[in-house]
């Protein structure tokens, strides 16, 4: 959801965003243990050194093996580059979230598709512990903007108990306060 206030009056818009694997992911969607689950990861892994299989096969644009953090880099034809670790920077994608009034990212705490949900607040794992938003490189090398949006009071992170994307017609009117 993107809220732009009219020209005349402010600069800047607000943003809430929703089940972005913005970290990326660890698991296969709905499969995040079991022998099956392991294979699929395993298949995962090996597609994802095609960037022209990334664009076909969904997960694989968003795969971010923990066991592999050097390759991700490597082999990302999407999410490293949207996320700015790429050698080569995009400061238009610093400047898309530097002008933000305000930026709410949405957790949904029971998500079976983004494994880590905690992606989805800009975090991720490492070595099997979760990183909070402000432990990870997009946060500590302000790739994206962060800090400065942080320091300004300007993230909310807000979790829903739900599953992925089942937002409630009331969870959608309770974030409404947040973009305003």
């Amino acid at each position: 959801m993107i809220r732009r206030p009219p020209r005349s009056t402010q600069s800047r818009s607000s943003a809430a965003s929703d089940v972005y694997k913005r970290q990326g992911i660890a698991k296969a969607p709905r499969c995040f243990s079991g022998k099956y689950c392991q294979l699929m990861v395993d298949l995962i892994d090996i597609l994802v050194d095609f960037p022209l299989l990334q664009g076909i096969i969904a997960p694989a644009e968003y795969w971010r093996d923990p066991a592999r953090p050097h390759e991700f880099l490597r082999v990302s034809a999407y999410l490293a580059d949207l996320n700015n670790e790429k050698p080569k920077k995009n400061e238009t994608y610093k400047e898309k979230f530097l002008s933000l009034e305000k930026l709410v990212l949405v957790r949904f705490m029971n998500d079976e598709v983004i494994y880590p949900s905690m992606s989805e607040w800009f975090g991720y794992i490492q070595n099997d512990v979760e990183l909070g938003f402000n432990e990870t490189r997009v946060y500590k090398e302000n790739l994206l903007g962060f800090q400065e949006l942080s320091q300004r009071g300007s993230i909310s992170f807000l979790s829903l108990p739900g599953k992925h994307v089942k937002w409630t017609e009331q969870e959608l009117i309770n974030i409404a306060p947040e973009l305003s």
